[in-house]
């Protein structure tokens, strides 16, 4: 074993009773080469969750537990997690067994051997559903590789590797933290992808629906976007050509349907109403970024510990 090298191994839970058991095995397997200590950060688990990891660090001193008074997202866990993390080399994963422990060596290597700053999950084979999930997920990386210098696949994958440095330079904004991912991808080091399989979950559910991508696609704009006024004008902009496309469509036709048009009923009330929804979006975003701003002047935190068993 070699003794040099600390790992710290950051994982949110929500609710994977099911799943904890199995990965509290594999990750003793995967790290038997390492000195190492896991970060299970329970985000309002309602079931046995706790009560396992509890039971496991009794066992097992190397494992440490944060407990949230509430269910505050799997980014905001991470967070809490790398700010806890004492490891030279901080490594994410999930708690729901698709990401395989096995694949961490991997990741390890590309930082310690090949000196890159980070390690990025790329699942070459994605089992969650094409619609609801991976067509929304490929829409939020192509608008957010429009700001990133260099570009991932994969910004989703929740199996990913750091050195330590990029921790300690954003301990004290929580906001990037969230989004680390994002953040360094977007800085000029020397970064690798790193191409996993992913595992069908064969317990618990999903916590993440469409609109909780939604979310999270936004809030990733807001919070990294080094020009958000330019990033909402631009969404805007696009919708807005869109609409004009799909209302010059309806004109045109209108007549081989009808033999008549009605270019106020067809085109401008349409026109009206949706850019006076896009205008509200707008400054909802913008609002949104201030508010983040404002937040992160006063420090407000976006996480609350209930308990921290270290």
């Amino acid at each position: 074993m070699d003794q040099t090298r600390h790992i710290s191994v950051v994982i949110p839970v929500f609710n994977e009773e099911g799943s904890l058991p199995t990965l509290l095995e594999e990750l003793g397997s995967a790290l038997s080469q390492y000195k190492y200590e896991i970060i299970f950060v329970d985000d309002g688990s309602s079931d046995g969750s706790f009560d396992i990891l509890r039971s496991a660090r009794e066992k097992d001193g190397r494992i440490k537990i944060i407990q949230f008074n509430g269910n505050f997202g799997q980014l905001a866990a991470f967070a809490a997690g790398f700010q806890a993390a004492k490891g030279s080399i901080i490594a994410m994963l999930d708690s729901d067994l698709q990401n395989d422990p096995a694949d961490l060596p991997k990741f390890i290597e590309e930082i310690e051997k090949n000196g890159n700053v980070a390690a990025f999950g790329w699942r070459i084979n994605r089992e969650n559903s094409f619609f609801l999930r991976q067509i929304p997920s490929k829409l939020f990386n192509m608008v957010r590789n429009r700001f990133i210098e260099k570009p991932l696949h994969d910004y989703g994958c929740a199996m990913n590797v750091f050195r330590r440095e990029f921790i300690d330079e954003l301990s004290d904004r929580p906001e990037f933290l969230k989004h680390i991912t994002t953040y360094i991808a977007s800085k000029r080091a020397q970064v690798v992808e790193v191409q996993i399989k992913e595992r069908k979950r064969k317990a618990g559910k999903s916590a993440y629906n469409f609109m909780r991508l939604l979310q999270l696609g936004l809030d990733i704009l807001i919070t990294t976007a080094h020009r958000p006024v330019a990033t909402a004008l631009l969404l805007l902009a696009t919708a807005v050509s869109g609409l004009l496309g799909i209302a010059a469509l309806a004109v045109g036709f209108k007549p081989f349907v009808t033999g008549e048009t009605h270019l106020f009923e067809y085109l401008i009330l349409p026109y009206m109403f949706f850019m006076g929804g896009l205008v509200t979006s707008v400054l909802a975003l913008i609002n949104e970024r201030v508010s983040g701003l404002l937040r992160n002047m006063h420090k407000k935190p976006v996480y609350v510990i209930k308990e921290y068993l270290d």
